[in-house]
């Protein structure tokens, strides 16, 4: 089944094997060039460049974009971080809300983004380069860190002050055909770059380059699906300026539970695995490791 656009230029499928394969093909081999370019050191910075071209053209300068969109003022977004035990400290942020009796995560600047130099290579920032990864939703942004079972989470909640332009990686578009090559494959595998989990943090190598040619455009961020979370959304915010994006609170949470799904190629079916942990809140390991944090906290802060 090959990706397709119909007479009207919207995407479908065909089953035809031998549908318009030259445009086809002729998408992957520009897809292919441009990564090949990338790890061999032979870009270019002079605007030649095939593959960027057409995102200039068909992504960030296009009239009727459909790319192009706005995160709107008030809308709520979540980071998370895995806590070390030995970081519970107050200088941090840790601590139990006199109030609520809540326990507070990380505070504002633990749980923005690091300082410029000291972050690690990411799937959209180079060594060093510092954006705010950030997420639609409370489960998406804990799943996007990959956690272990019962590993305690720092869940930041933050809010846009004003809206902010990215461009959308996340959700399906239409576009119209394109003479010699399938603009619609083209884009998908764009956009399956910024889904894809790796291996290895070497395989970033485009995303970051193309994230990064993106970001000197002006444009704020972008958008793309999460693999961890089927509804989530995660972006990457370039400027998060706190009269952009203003931190709200955090709180702790524990993983849980999860369940280990696995392809079985020789009979053609799915593996299952029962949950580890259980999927209904658990009141008597809730109250276990509340009272675990609250002695690490008290001890850590002496």
């Amino acid at each position: 089944m090959i990706r397709c656009n119909d007479d009207k230029g919207e995407a479908c499928l065909s089953t035809d094997p031998f549908y318009d394969l030259p445009r086809y093909f002729e998408s992957i081999r520009i897809f292919n060039d441009f990564k090949d370019r990338l790890k061999n050191g032979k870009m270019k910075n002079d605007g030649s460049d095939e593959l960027l071209s057409i995102i200039d053209h068909k992504i960030i300068e296009g009239k009727s974009n459909s790319f192009r969109t706005m995160i709107p003022k008030g809308r709520k977004l979540f980071r998370a971080r895995v806590v070390d035990p030995d970081e519970m400290l107050y200088e941090k942020g840790f601590g139990i809300e006199s109030e609520t009796n809540n326990l507070l995560g990380f505070n504002e600047t633990e749980s923005r983004e690091p300082p410029l130099g000291i972050s690690g290579s990411g799937r959209n920032n180079y060594r060093g380069a510092t954006y705010l990864y950030l997420s639609n939703k409370p489960a998406t942004a804990c799943s996007e860190i990959k956690p272990k079972i019962r590993q305690i989470i720092s869940l930041a909640e933050f809010e846009t002050v004003k809206s902010i332009r990215i461009i959308d990686f996340s959700s399906r578009k239409y576009l119209k055909k394109e003479e010699g090559f399938d603009i619609g494959r083209l884009i998908t595998d764009i956009m399956f770059m910024y889904y894809e989990p790796v291996t290895n943090e070497d395989e970033y190598y485009a995303t970051q380059y193309l994230t990064d040619y993106i970001r000197k455009t002006g444009i704020d961020g972008i958008s793309y699906r999460s693999y961890y979370d089927e509804t989530g959304i995660n972006y990457t915010i370039f400027n998060s300026d706190h009269r952009k994006i203003k931190f709200c609170s955090s709180r702790l949470v524990l993983f849980q539970s999860e369940s280990k799904v696995f392809l079985d190629f020789n009979n053609a079916k799915i593996i299952k695995s029962n949950s580890v942990g259980g999927k209904k809140y658990d009141f008597d390991s809730a109250l276990k490791m509340r009272h675990n944090i609250i002695v690490s906290e008290l001890e850590n802060n002496k």
